[in-house]
């Protein structure tokens, strides 16, 4: 009794179908592609960090420090931040800097997350 497509289509009125296309699977509006392209490349930006680099900062080697890496990573965060607020005009902030922010954040939530589980 499987129905195709095309016959369901046939079944449903044509008004019920445009409400289901406008409501239940809407096309995705220009802020949901960006934010999509912009977590894309900071994703590919972090992948190619961790494939030049080692898992570092979820693992790090801990020769000097012996925190833990949560701990690591938010003294990352505070270092960026620091060098950060000595500039001259934080409306001026570089977009890599920005991006490094956030990969750290990102990077924080994976450590957090394997710290509780």
């Amino acid at each position: 009794m499987a129905k195709t497509l095309k016959e369901v289509e046939r079944m449903v009125p044509r008004d019920v179908q445009k409400i289901v296309e406008k409501y239940v699977n809407p096309a995705p509006s220009a802020f949901e592609i960006d934010v999509d392209r912009v977590l894309s490349e900071i994703g590919d930006m972090l992948k190619a960090k961790n494939r030049a680099y080692g898992n570092s900062a979820i693992e790090p080697i801990r020769i000097f420090s012996r925190s833990s890496p949560v701990e690591q990573i938010l003294v990352r965060i505070d270092d960026k931040l620091s060098r950060l607020m000595r500039g001259k005009d934080l409306q001026e902030v570089p977009e890599d800097t920005v991006r490094d922010l956030i990969g750290y954040l990102v990077i924080l939530c994976i450590a957090r997350e394997a710290d509780n589980g």
